[in-house]
């Protein structure tokens, strides 16, 4: 089975179009695309994923016209927001409708189903002491359990219940913050292809599994 790997350096990262090009390269006759699957919440990459697409040439032409427009509209997002990486409520209302759609949909928190962000931030802040689930609780882990689900119907409410919507929000809000972190380019450059990768696979996939 043919695999799907782009690899960023300091000294070379792909523009958007060459990304978009090699992921569909390694699509083969079947339509199936097998690439490596997306960090987990320890920042480890485990196998690949296995999906099987259905496109034309109009289609995919039209996926990555749209996916530039997004990301355009992000970056312009990012110039706005401030030292916080927040957006003031009377900026963004002056923004253009197209600019506040993408804001809306792509980087406004997704709903976690309940009122205990402070439960939220315990928790996340015990899993950054470990980088592990181990020391959780059973309850702890409905809990986190309960919020992540309600992010997932929430990303699926805005963009599509297809596969992938989460991470596409969850890729669109990382690299919404790393540029207005100022992060290296190699850091945005990657986070922007894991963004279009879990766009493809929204847009596209007709099947989805994950592989060793």
């Amino acid at each position: 089975m043919r695999k799907c790997d782009v690899v960023f350096s300091e000294n070379y990262s792909y523009s958007l179009e060459d990304a978009y090009a090699k992921i569909f390269e390694c699509v083969d006759e079947n339509g199936i695309l097998c690439i490596q699957d997306f960090p987990d919440d320890e920042c480890e990459i485990e196998g690949y994923i296995s999906c099987r697409l259905k496109f034309d040439e109009k289609s995919k032409l039209n996926a990555l016209k749209e996916f530039k427009s997004i990301k355009e509209n992000i970056i312009s997002l990012a110039h706005l927001a401030g030292d916080d990486g927040k957006l003031h409520i009377c900026e963004l209302n002056a923004c253009p409708e197209k600019i506040k759609d993408v804001f809306y949909t792509y980087i406004e928190n997704l709903d976690v189903g309940t009122d205990d962000f402070d439960g939220i931030d315990r928790l996340h802040n015990k899993w950054l002491n470990d980088l592990s689930f181990e020391n959780f609780t059973a309850e702890e882990m409905k809990f986190m359990e309960n919020y992540r689900n309600t992010e997932v119907k929430d990303a699926e409410k805005r963009i599509g219940a297809n596969f992938c919507a989460f991470e596409v929000i969850r890729r669109a809000q990382r690299y919404f913050r790393l540029l207005t972190l100022e992060a290296p380019k190699i850091v945005c450059d990657n986070e922007e292809y894991l963004m279009l990768k879990a766009f493809i696979i929204h847009s596209f996939a007709v099947s989805f599994e994950k592989i060793a």
